[in-house]
């Protein structure tokens, strides 16, 4: 270790021949079924080794064979703890992934496919004026010219509301 930590590269030659295939074992326990992936093993691996390569050798001048604990079990633990990093950000990567699919679905969704959690959720929300706006306006069939009714001060205010309550309905939806 000494030398290692002195920079010898045959030093870490010999250091990787001695640790390396006891690594191996223990990334494919410690991953359980997930194990019988060679490339996820040798990533972990890898990992392992940038770890304790990477500052000077900063994290292999951690151990100490005082403590009466081997070099190979030290550098499993250090396996152990670069596997929960690893599944840790893969969890948030694929809820990352989905909330954006999920979103990305609901944006897709036109107004007709909505469902009745739309009438619960969003037009029982509107007072009586908003409701008749909508009916009559918004969602009126083209040529329709019910908004004359309005004047353009109501009718901004109607339709700033009803959109801000919609936006609402919508985000909750996410």
């Amino acid at each position: 270790m000494d030398r290692c930590l002195a920079g010898e590269t045959t030093a870490w030659s010999e250091l990787y021949q001695m640790c390396h295939p006891k690594l191996l074992t223990a990334v494919r326990t410690l991953l359980g079924s997930a194990g019988q992936d060679f490339s996820l093993v040798d990533e972990i691996a890898a990992r392992v080794w940038y770890g304790l390569v990477k500052d000077g050798g900063s994290l292999l001048s951690r151990f100490d064979d005082g403590r009466g604990c081997r070099l190979t079990t030290f550098v499993s633990s250090i396996a152990k703890r670069e596997i929960k990093q690893l599944l840790r950000s893969e969890k948030r990567r694929m809820s990352r992934e989905r909330k954006a699919s999920r979103s990305e679905i609901q944006r897709e969704m036109p107004l007709s496919a909505l469902t009745a959690d739309f009438q619960e959720q969003f037009l029982d929300k509107l007072t009586r004026s908003e409701r008749t706006y909508f009916d009559s306006v918004l969602v009126a069939p083209a040529g329709a010219d019910e908004d004359r009714a309005y004047s353009p001060d109501n009718r901004w205010q109607l339709q700033h509301r009803v959109r801000k309550k919609l936006e609402a309905f919508l985000t909750d939806r996410e």
